[in-house]
């Protein structure tokens, strides 16, 4: 299986020939990958069912992998996992974690379109305006900072509602329902 042509041509337009995208056969997924160097492993006969020998031998490094649908096999059990659209998450096996075992598997759904490219570009340390994305946690970090400082002043004002008519001095009587009743004439 083969990516779009029109996707590769742009894929490498775009980041000058730095990015390829791949179908592994092994994994059944695309892989996005960066060349980071030239060939460090001879050329010899490589089967499809090692991806990190075809890396090698190519000189890219992974960058991320693609599944061809929104949901993928967990690669220990083979139980479906559901795969987020348009974002990459790490995806633990709920199976696996029955049985003991730590199975986990980053992963997501991107359709082979510009929206792809518009998030490599986000996520590309080389180009300028990957400053707005760590300008964008710095924004959500204050923001998250902000609610807990909120929540902690607003916990000290829902006590002092509730103890408003004891501090003001507003007297209070509790009735415990034996001792005490309307009706009855003392």
């Amino acid at each position: 299986m083969n990516a779009p042509t029109e996707f590769t041509e742009r894929l490498h337009s775009t980041f000058d020939g730095r990015l390829r995208i791949r179908w592994s056969a092994a994994e059944r997924q695309f892989h996005i990958e960066q060349k980071v160097g030239r060939a460090v492993v001879a050329p010899i006969r490589i089967e499809e069912g090692r991806d990190d020998l075809i890396r090698a031998r190519d000189g890219y490094h992974p960058v991320m992998v693609i599944t061809p649908g929104d949901r993928t096999p967990c690669p220990e059990c083979n139980f479906t996992l559901r795969v987020p659209v348009r974002d990459t998450e790490d995806i633990r096996c709920p199976y696996c974690a029955l049985k003991g075992r730590t199975t986990r598997v980053v992963a997501g759904y991107w359709p082979l379109d510009d929206s792809l490219i518009e998030h490599l570009r986000k996520i590309d340390p080389l180009r300028p305006g990957s400053e707005t994305l760590a300008e964008e946690a710095d924004r959500r970090n204050h923001q998250r900072l902000q609610s807990a400082e909120n929540d902690i002043s607003n916990a000290g004002y829902a006590a002092l509602d509730e103890r408003y008519n004891r501090i003001v001095g507003i007297p209070q009587v509790g009735y415990t329902g034996k001792e005490f009743r309307g009706d009855e004439a003392a």
